[in-house]
Protein backbone atom coordinates (compact mmCIF):
# COMPACT_ATOMS: atom_id res chain seq x y z
CA UNK A 1 0.00 0.00 0.00
CA UNK A 2 1.50 3.38 -0.88
CA UNK A 3 0.20 4.55 2.32
CA UNK A 4 2.57 2.64 4.10
CA UNK A 5 5.41 2.85 1.81
CA UNK A 6 5.23 6.36 2.28
CA UNK A 7 4.67 6.47 5.78
CA UNK A 8 6.87 3.68 7.00
CA UNK A 9 9.64 5.43 4.80
CA UNK A 10 9.99 2.05 3.08
CA UNK A 11 13.20 1.98 1.05
CA UNK A 12 13.15 1.47 -2.86
CA UNK A 13 9.92 3.35 -3.16
CA UNK A 14 10.21 6.55 -0.78
CA UNK A 15 12.28 8.56 -3.52
CA UNK A 16 9.43 8.09 -5.68
CA UNK A 17 6.75 8.81 -3.63
CA UNK A 18 8.59 11.71 -1.62
CA UNK A 19 8.20 14.26 -4.78
CA UNK A 20 4.04 13.67 -4.47
CA UNK A 21 3.91 14.50 -1.46
CA UNK A 22 5.85 17.31 -2.17
CA UNK A 23 3.12 18.39 -4.35
CA UNK A 24 0.57 18.07 -2.40
CA UNK A 25 2.19 19.66 0.23
CA UNK A 26 2.60 22.78 -1.96
CA UNK A 27 -0.78 22.70 -3.42
CA UNK A 28 -0.18 21.52 -6.43
CA UNK A 29 -2.57 17.91 -5.81
CA UNK A 30 -4.67 16.20 -3.40
CA UNK A 31 -4.52 13.11 -1.91
CA UNK A 32 -7.36 11.28 -2.22
CA UNK A 33 -7.90 8.07 -0.09
CA UNK A 34 -11.41 5.77 0.36
CA UNK A 35 -11.95 5.65 4.04
CA UNK A 36 -11.05 2.01 3.96
CA UNK A 37 -7.43 2.54 4.03
CA UNK A 38 -7.41 3.78 7.29
CA UNK A 39 -8.48 0.54 8.50
CA UNK A 40 -6.08 -0.89 6.24
CA UNK A 41 -3.09 1.04 8.05
CA UNK A 42 -2.70 -0.95 11.57
CA UNK A 43 0.67 0.11 12.24
CA UNK A 44 4.17 1.11 10.80
CA UNK A 45 6.09 -2.49 11.60
CA UNK A 46 5.89 -3.56 15.45
CA UNK A 47 2.25 -3.30 16.44
CA UNK A 48 1.31 -1.50 19.43
CA UNK A 49 3.98 1.20 18.99
CA UNK A 50 2.09 4.76 19.95
CA UNK A 51 4.15 6.95 18.23
CA UNK A 52 3.46 5.07 14.96
CA UNK A 53 0.25 5.37 15.69
CA UNK A 54 0.02 8.89 15.98
CA UNK A 55 2.39 9.10 13.05
CA UNK A 56 -0.66 7.84 11.09
CA UNK A 57 -3.52 9.67 12.43
CA UNK A 58 -1.63 12.80 11.49
CA UNK A 59 -1.33 11.76 8.10
CA UNK A 60 -5.28 10.83 7.83
CA UNK A 61 -6.07 13.95 9.44
CA UNK A 62 -3.53 16.20 7.23
CA UNK A 63 -4.94 18.87 4.71
CA UNK A 64 -2.95 17.16 2.11
CA UNK A 65 -5.12 14.16 2.47
CA UNK A 66 -8.93 13.74 1.18
CA UNK A 67 -11.12 11.12 2.84
CA UNK A 68 -13.73 9.44 0.72
CA UNK A 69 -15.92 7.47 2.74
CA UNK A 70 -17.08 4.15 1.28
CA UNK A 71 -20.86 5.01 0.67
CA UNK A 72 -23.52 3.89 -1.70
CA UNK A 73 -22.10 5.12 -5.09
CA UNK A 74 -18.82 3.93 -4.56
CA UNK A 75 -19.83 0.36 -3.34
CA UNK A 76 -22.22 0.02 -6.39
CA UNK A 77 -18.92 1.48 -8.71
CA UNK A 78 -16.92 -0.94 -7.10
CA UNK A 79 -19.52 -4.10 -7.58
CA UNK A 80 -19.61 -3.28 -11.34
CA UNK A 81 -15.44 -3.16 -11.44
CA UNK A 82 -15.35 -6.61 -9.88
CA UNK A 83 -17.67 -8.02 -12.04
CA UNK A 84 -15.53 -6.81 -15.44
CA UNK A 85 -12.54 -7.72 -13.76
CA UNK A 86 -11.38 -10.12 -11.13
CA UNK A 87 -9.35 -8.26 -8.65
CA UNK A 88 -10.45 -8.38 -4.93
CA UNK A 89 -13.22 -6.22 -2.89
CA UNK A 90 -10.72 -3.77 -1.35
CA UNK A 91 -8.61 -3.03 -4.64
CA UNK A 92 -12.31 -2.35 -6.51
CA UNK A 93 -13.30 0.07 -3.29
CA UNK A 94 -9.85 1.43 -3.82
CA UNK A 95 -10.20 2.31 -7.24
CA UNK A 96 -13.78 2.62 -7.18
CA UNK A 97 -12.81 6.02 -5.11
CA UNK A 98 -10.69 7.09 -7.70
CA UNK A 99 -13.57 6.87 -10.15
CA UNK A 100 -16.47 8.49 -8.07
CA UNK A 101 -13.85 11.47 -6.92
CA UNK A 102 -12.95 11.89 -10.41
CA UNK A 103 -9.21 11.28 -9.75
CA UNK A 104 -8.01 11.03 -13.21
CA UNK A 105 -4.45 8.64 -11.75
CA UNK A 106 -4.67 6.08 -9.08
CA UNK A 107 -0.96 5.21 -7.59
CA UNK A 108 -0.67 1.52 -6.40
CA UNK A 109 2.33 -0.71 -5.85
CA UNK A 110 -0.47 -4.03 -6.43
CA UNK A 111 1.46 -6.09 -8.80
CA UNK A 112 4.88 -4.49 -8.62
CA UNK A 113 6.44 -7.09 -8.05
CA UNK A 114 3.53 -9.42 -8.91
CA UNK A 115 1.86 -11.77 -6.12
CA UNK A 116 0.69 -15.11 -6.64
CA UNK A 117 -2.08 -14.85 -3.99
CA UNK A 118 -4.01 -12.35 -6.05
CA UNK A 119 -4.47 -10.45 -9.27
CA UNK A 120 -2.79 -7.22 -9.60
CA UNK A 121 -4.48 -4.12 -10.09
CA UNK A 122 -1.86 -2.29 -12.11
CA UNK A 123 -2.52 -4.50 -15.16
CA UNK A 124 -5.82 -2.74 -15.70
CA UNK A 125 -4.06 1.29 -16.36
CA UNK A 126 -6.16 2.76 -19.28
CA UNK A 127 -8.91 -0.03 -19.28
CA UNK A 128 -11.30 0.72 -16.62
CA UNK A 129 -12.92 4.55 -18.12
CA UNK A 130 -13.78 7.31 -15.99
CA UNK A 131 -17.25 8.01 -14.44
CA UNK A 132 -17.21 11.86 -15.56
CA UNK A 133 -14.88 12.23 -18.80
CA UNK A 134 -16.44 11.13 -22.01
CA UNK A 135 -13.99 8.61 -22.88
CA UNK A 136 -10.81 9.10 -20.73
CA UNK A 137 -9.77 5.78 -18.87
CA UNK A 138 -8.32 5.59 -15.24
CA UNK A 139 -4.58 5.95 -15.28
CA UNK A 140 -3.15 3.48 -12.48
CA UNK A 141 0.45 3.42 -12.31
CA UNK A 142 3.52 3.11 -9.35
CA UNK A 143 4.56 5.85 -7.79
CA UNK A 144 7.82 5.97 -9.92
CA UNK A 145 6.25 5.29 -12.68
CA UNK A 146 3.84 8.84 -12.13
CA UNK A 147 7.31 10.25 -10.57
CA UNK A 148 9.10 9.95 -14.14
CA UNK A 149 5.94 10.74 -16.18
CA UNK A 150 6.31 13.95 -14.22
CA UNK A 151 9.81 14.33 -14.55
CA UNK A 152 9.58 13.80 -18.50
CA UNK A 153 6.34 16.36 -18.72
CA UNK A 154 8.57 18.74 -17.06
CA UNK A 155 11.90 18.37 -18.49
CA UNK A 156 10.73 17.06 -22.03
CA UNK A 157 14.18 17.15 -23.65
CA UNK A 158 14.99 14.65 -21.32
CA UNK A 159 12.05 12.50 -23.00
CA UNK A 160 13.83 10.26 -25.44
CA UNK A 161 10.17 8.84 -27.30
CA UNK A 162 9.44 12.94 -27.68
CA UNK A 163 9.50 13.96 -31.05
CA UNK A 164 12.90 16.36 -31.80
CA UNK A 165 12.56 19.87 -32.00
CA UNK A 166 14.06 21.75 -34.50
CA UNK A 167 16.17 24.60 -33.33
CA UNK A 168 14.43 27.67 -33.96
CA UNK A 169 15.04 30.13 -36.89
CA UNK A 170 15.56 26.94 -39.43
CA UNK A 171 12.27 25.87 -41.17
CA UNK A 172 9.11 24.74 -40.11
CA UNK A 173 10.15 24.97 -36.02
CA UNK A 174 7.72 25.58 -34.47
Amino acid sequence: MVVLDWLSKRPGRIDSILPIVKEAEDGKLVIIISAMAIAETLHLGTPGNAQHYQIISEFFDSKEVWEQAVDRSVAECARDIRRAYEITGADSLHVATALVTGAAIFLTNDGDPPKARKKPVLPLDNKIKMLRSGDDLLRIMTPKTYHDMRVREENPILDASAPAKKPPGTPDAK
